[in-house]
């Protein structure tokens, strides 16, 4: 089943700056090889839905 979402991580505790969390994160979204679009106020993530999950959950632990 493909699907899009739009995933939007602010950390908490890291200042004012999201600058270098956001990097990580772009980082994780890129090597996964899935479509993707930076937005304002998120990412969209197209993709089968195994692999879309688990880029997200990637993206959650790098972050923490």
């Amino acid at each position: 089943m493909r699907v899009s979402v739009d995933l939007c991580l602010v950390p908490l505790g890291v200042g004012v700056s999201l600058g270098p969390s956001l990097a990580l994160c772009h980082q994780v979204i890129k090597a996964s090889g899935l479509d993707h679009q930076l937005g304002p106020d998120g990412t969209a993530i197209e993709g089968e839905w195994e692999d879309v999950f688990a880029c997200v959950k990637a993206c959650h632990e790098r972050l923490h």
